[in-house]
């Protein structure tokens, strides 16, 4: 049991720290403020949408195999291995990995850096990734060290920053009332909450988190567990891992939303928002303590991306080693990252768009499929097509909204249900999934087997 903790504590912790990256920090207290009165439902939205899918998709692929390419392996081999490539790359040193030196500049020099010229702000962005991606690079360098290296030395450093500046802000606000609610949590804050949190795309991520959760958690396992795909006991420790993290992502989620509604200034950048109570509290130590965090928050989530997205690459590509991938993308994304923020964001945001729903629809169908075959006490898989049909319309609708944004086709997504909330995808997924289950069940039928329903 205490060899069993002694692994499961570290790893929760690394996963917090490698989900809760600058995005995680600034979207709660924006939330907080806008919410208002209407706080507690939006919160539990935003923790559904943030903490919910993330966690069931580490789950899932405990549940399907080593990696991203197990979760998608029933909708057939194209098609998975251009899912797991977008999906790593979006995550990746395309999007993620970028944003996260980009923010960490934005919060650390930006504030203390004098007005200067355009070329001579240029060249300290530059210095500032080399150095920043550099680190994240030797600290990824030994993928078997990463939960030594997170969860037993970053991370507690992170949780304490972020606890003090909490407590220290929250005790100074208590006094504040809420708001009257702003659109559109004035009359859907569950939804809108729920909404906010998807958008975090941190299921994403998870994708890439789960090869380093699993990796660590066979490790101590049993010997046949090292060498075959995740047994049960992988399973049930990754299910704790998850919980664990999820409950340390919702706690500090919930804090940061208490520290929006409870301001009354009005921010249009949550980022501000939380440099400016901390300044309240600590003076310049309080900036410094803000930009200290965010750079944890933002180098944890470096170190955990650009590990696993070399680990997923060597294995697809074997050829290539595990390092030389590191290097390749540490480089990428210091080269990414130093073009700012909004070059970032205007570079991977369709990309992101597009994937997420696909990820949400292969998580959701695996787990229901898992469930179905269990409740009918079946040995074989009965939802094959009803996995590929709802895998590809998510991929088809994913694909037309994306062709949309650019502006290459303009035929009517807009019409479908919740298209204005960016889920236009999700009525036609579960239609689909309805069908394929129905063509299986007569499949089924016709091989002689039966549905015992328990």
């Amino acid at each position: 049991m205490r060899r069993s903790a002694g692994v499961i504590i570290p790893t929760a912790l690394t996963l917090f720290s490698m989900f809760f990256g600058a995005g995680n920090l600034i979207f709660p207290p924006m939330l907080g403020q806008a919410a208002g009165e209407h706080f507690l439902p939006a919160m539990l939205g935003f923790l559904l949408g943030g903490i919910g899918l993330p966690v069931l998709t580490i789950i899932t692929m405990a549940m399907t195999g080593s990696d991203v390419r197990s979760l998608g392996a029933r909708a057939g081999k194209v098609f998975n291995i251009a899912f797991c490539v977008v999906a790593y790359l979006s995550v990746g040193a395309m999007y993620a990995i970028p944003r996260t030196g980009a923010v960490s500049y934005s919060a650390v020099v930006d504030p203390v850096l004098e007005p200067v010229g355009e070329s001579s702000a240029m060249v300290a962005h530059a210095g500032f990734n080399a150095l920043f991606f550099s680190l994240a690079l030797l600290l990824a360098l030994y993928p078997g060290k990463i939960v030594a290296n997170l969860g037993k030395v970053l991370t507690p450093i992170l949780l304490g920053l972020l606890l003090l500046l909490l407590g220290l802000v929250l005790s100074n606000k208590s006094h504040v009332q809420p708001q009257s609610p702003q659109p559109p949590y004035d009359h859907a804050p569950l939804s809108a909450g729920f909404l906010q949190g998807y958008l975090t795309m941190d299921s994403i991520a998870a994708l890439a988190f789960g090869i380093l959760v699993i990796a660590a958690l066979r490790s101590q396992g049993k010997p046949a567990e090292a060498s075959e795909g995740a047994g049960s006991s992988i399973v049930s420790r990754a299910v704790i891992v998850s919980l664990i993290a999820g409950a340390l992502l919702a706690t500090v989620y919930v804090g940061l939303g208490l520290i929006g509604l409870h301001t009354t200034e009005h921010f249009d950048d949550g980022a501000v928002m939380l440099a400016q109570a901390a300044h309240e509290v600590l003076g310049p130590y309080g900036q410094l303590a803000f930009g200290l965090t965010v750079l944890l928050a933002c180098m944890t989530t470096a170190v955990g991306l650009l590990a696993a997205t070399s680990e997923f690459f060597h294995r697809l590509i074997p050829g290539v080693s595990y390092r030389a991938w590191l290097c390749t993308f540490s480089f990428i994304s210091f080269a990414i990252a130093s073009l700012g923020l909004s070059a970032v964001l205007q570079i991977a945001a369709p990309i992101i768009a597009f994937i997420y729903p696909i990820v949400i629809t292969l998580v959701v169908a695996t787990l229901v499929g898992r469930i179905f075959k269990a409740s009918a006490r079946l040995n074989a898989d009965p939802t094959l097509w009803a996995f590929r049909l709802s895998a590809w319309t998510a991929a088809f609708f994913s694909a037309w909204a994306l062709l949309e944004q650019l502006g290459v086709i303009d035929i009517g997504l807009g019409a479908w249900p919740l298209a204005s909330q960016e889920l236009a995808w999700v009525l036609p997924a579960i239609g689909a999934y309805a069908v394929g289950l129905a063509a299986d069940l007569i499949q089924l039928s016709k091989k002689g087997g039966r549905v015992h329903a328990v």
